[in-house]
């Protein structure tokens, strides 16, 4: 194994089990992820699919949307394309997607969280960006329920016993060859 893949051998394969672990908690069948060409990202892609979870990709350049179009990856869209919201909005409304996971944060969050259905959450588990978490619309936490939570694996691991984990960490460690 590689000192590139040992590193992501244990933090990226417990991230994606927990998204996989809070989609289907709330009977997600479709989330949103950006930074989806990450080496996350790429795992994201790899695994969810086999929970039957559908992933919206967002990516920031045409190479990124090139790379996960190689591998497999269906809803590829690119943040910097013009016509960017009018495809997440399109794809929201047909699958009801009410789950996004954010490693950008910063406007990200808001964006996100303004064009998804009512009872929507954005769980923000980076800061890419670099910047607060902005724009997230108040009447939008106040009358439509959407929320803003934060993922930190050491907090959601707190919540769940390593024994539970063993197997999907197991199925996911086989991704790790590719």
């Amino acid at each position: 194994m590689s000192y590139e893949q040992a590193s992501m051998s244990l933090v990226n394969p417990l991230t994606v089990i927990g998204f996989v672990d809070i989609a289907k908690q709330l009977g997600c069948k479709t989330i949103i992820h950006t930074a989806a060409a990450s080496s996350l990202g790429r795992m994201v892609n790899r695994f969810l699919p086999t929970e039957k979870i559908n992933v919206i990709n967002i990516v920031r350049r045409q190479e990124q949307a090139d790379l996960l179009t190689q591998e497999g990856a269906k809803y590829i869209l690119n943040s910097s394309d013009q016509d960017f919201e009018a495809k997440l909005t399109n794809l929201i409304k047909e699958f009801n997607v009410k789950l996004a996971f954010d490693a950008i944060g910063g406007q990200s969050t808001g964006q996100l969280l303004k064009l998804m259905p009512k009872g929507s959450t954005a769980y923000v588990y980076g800061s890419l960006s670099k910047q607060k978490t902005t724009e997230v619309d108040t009447i939008d936490l106040l009358y439509s329920d959407k929320t803003v939570k934060g993922f930190f694996l050491p907090n959601w691991l707190e919540t769940k016993g390593i024994m539970k984990l063993i197997p999907t960490m197991y199925r996911l460690r086989k991704l790790l060859k590719n």
